[in-house]
């Protein structure tokens, strides 16, 4: 039997100080992050010997899938095998919401930790204590919230550097969306606080960086380093624009997703005559509603390389979110022309895909490239080249180590009353006395953290050899 439990937030139970931080107090802010600063980052000699040991870095993620079938899981899981490649130690603390295969787990490289929703969020306790024996010298999250919820309190009580990597521009996602000024400056003010608290950032978009620095946030804080892919496994093919389909991928039950995959359905494929493939998960409520000769749901597969491979062009009108679209660097990496709109292509270099913001403009610009067989070729070598020059995972886990050891070895002294002040002058916003957030992803009612009778709330993988 399921056991439900729906949780919207949760409080700072474990620090009166992350209470008072959230709440605007700026005096806690300066105390609570000089005593993090003074007991965690005394200042360090690093000898040769030890810059050349091994650094072993404890990742939080919260759900995956194995193979990963969306994005931010895509960064983290090839992230992590190409660091262990590199010779880093990665252990991983991993939220299980039931989409674990937990003997594909067992085969994995690194030590895994794998919690039950219900003790990741709620028994810090527990966590600390395994995160405490993990023996790890820095401490990496994927969201601000999550940075706030537990990770800031971990690296104070532990004295580890904490480290986050922003996907998001967290007010500007919520705002594309359609939410109240209020709940945007909520967000803007959480990644602020997750930014002072944290050693060090990391932004995957550069389009987002300057959003990140109006924040508040200190730019020598902020290093941007994008997605990367495997160039081998994703191995490019010449397209063809006689192919019989197009195709969407993502996951649908992300609102941006879904309200492109919609838009695509309504408003462009009915002028168009091929049928669209929408590759990643989906709920049954919008596939039952869209499903047709002209629209098919694959839900998650293993592979994604068929179905893009297999279409005439990658579409993605992507109106709402923040941050980089993985999406689009596996359509270039394969070959497949894309069209998309100007936040689609956020993060990417000029050139990689042909940018429509009108959306009534869509099928006519289809039209257009499929009828050129050189600007279509064109455009399908110039976005692999792009990708070729731009992410390749050797590339981007050098400059994650470069952090690792710049977090670790050389920790920084900040002006908090400078920063305090810049914050203040550049992004004044209400401040709010209540519960952090879960992070955004998690605010859909499908997935309200649940708790299954039976379901361990700790488990633990050694990992195997490679």
């Amino acid at each position: 039997m399921l056991v439900s439990k729906k949780i919207n937030t949760t409080s700072f139970a474990y620090n009166s100080k992350l209470n008072q931080i959230y709440a605007g107090n700026d005096a806690a802010i300066r105390e609570v992050i000089a005593q993090i600063k003074s007991e965690t980052h005394s200042d360090v000699f690093v000898n040769a010997d030890q810059d050349r040991r091994k650094i072993r870095v404890g990742i939080f993620f919260d759900g995956i899938q194995i193979p990963p079938k969306a994005g931010i899981p895509y960064r983290f899981y090839y992230l992590s095998h190409e660091l262990h490649k590199q010779g880093v130690e990665v252990v991983i603390f991993l939220c299980d919401r039931f989409l674990v295969d937990k003997k594909a787990l067992a085969k994995e490289p690194f030590e895994i930790h794998l919690f039950s929703p219900e003790a990741m969020y709620q028994k810090s306790e527990l966590v600390t204590e395994v995160v405490a024996k993990a023996n790890v010298d820095i401490l990496q999250v994927d969201h601000s919230q999550t940075a706030l919820l537990f990770g800031a309190h971990i690296s104070e009580k532990l004295h580890l550097p904490l480290l986050i990597e922003m996907h998001d521009i967290d007010a500007n996602l919520k705002k594309s969306m359609g939410a109240s000024k209020d709940e945007v400056e909520k967000q803007a003010f959480i990644q602020y606080a997750a930014g002072t608290l944290a050693d060090h950032i990391i932004c995957v978009a550069k389009s987002d960086y300057p959003h990140l620095l109006d924040l508040g946030i200190p730019e020598e804080k902020v290093t941007i380093i994008p997605n990367g892919i495997d160039l081998k496994q994703m191995a490019y093919k010449k397209p063809s624009k006689d192919n019989q389909s197009f195709v969407f991928l993502g996951n649908m039950y992300y609102p941006p997703n879904k309200d492109a995959a919609e838009k695509l359905i309504t408003q462009v494929l009915p002028s168009l005559d091929r049928p669209l493939i929408c590759v990643g998960m989906v709920e049954d409520t919008f596939k039952q509603k869209y499903e047709s000769s002209k629209v098919h749901f694959t839900g998650p597969v293993d592979d994604i390389k068929p179905y893009i491979n297999n279409a005439a062009l990658a579409i993605a009108p992507i109106y709402q979110g923040s941050g980089m679209k993985v999406k689009m660097m596996n359509f270039a990496a394969l070959g497949t022309p894309i069209v998309t709109t100007t936040e689609g292509a956020a993060g990417y270099p000029a050139g990689i895909a042909v940018v429509e913001d009108d959306i009534s403009k869509f099928p006519q610009v289809m039209k257009s490239l499929l009828e050129n067989e050189e600007k279509y070729q064109k455009q399908s070598i110039t976005a692999r080249k792009i990708v070729e020059d731009t992410f390749s995972w050797d590339s981007v886990v050098t400059q994650v180590v470069s952090v690792y050891k710049k977090i670790k070895f050389h920790p920084k002294k900040e002006n908090l009353d400078q920063k305090i002040q810049d914050r203040t002058k550049k992004n004044p916003v209400v401040y709010y006395q209540q519960p952090v957030p879960y992070p955004i992803w998690l605010e859909d009612e499908a997935r309200a953290i649940t708790h299954n009778e039976g379901q361990a709330q700790y488990e633990f993988f050694k990992g195997i050899s490679k």
